[in-house]
This record gives C-alpha cells, sequence and structure tokens, in this order.
C-alpha cells in the first residue's frame, strides 16, 4: 500500500527533471531511464514499506490486553 504511490510520485517526479533538464535525450530514453529507476526503486523500498505499513496500521489500532495472550 506504501509502495506504490511513493514509487510512482518519484518515477513522475524523474520524468519531470530529465524532461526539464535532458530535453535532447528524447521520448524514449526518458521513457527508458525512468522505467528502469522506477523497477530498482521499487524493488529497493519493498521491505522498508512493509516496516512503514506494520507501523502505520499499530498506530491506528494498537494491540490490547487480551491480543497480547
Amino acid at each position: 500500500m506504501i509502495n506504490f504511490p511513493v514509487t510512482a510520485t518519484l518515477a513522475f517526479l524523474l520524468v519531470i527533471l530529465l524532461q526539464q533538464t535532458q530535453p535532447e535525450m528524447g521520448s524514449l530514453g526518458i521513457a527508458g531511464v525512468s522505467s528502469a529507476c522506477t523497477l530498482g526503486f521499487g524493488l529497493w523500498f519493498f521491505p522498508f514499506s512493509q516496516s512503514l505499513w506494520l507501523w502505520v496500521e499499530h498506530r491506528f489500532h494498537p494491540l490490547n490486553d487480551e491480543d497480547r495472550v
């Protein structure tokens, strides 16, 4: 739940950044670079996103005494 929005937002920002700084790269080059970076970041960030999700879940639904038994 956390990995996709973070990765998609960073991919969008990367595309905008590449369009502004490397206009001679072309659409296919920008798509290739951003796809490779998005795939790499998504795989790298996956375990961290699971940890963040568990933290958020625990903050909204803390354990009761009944849950600890």
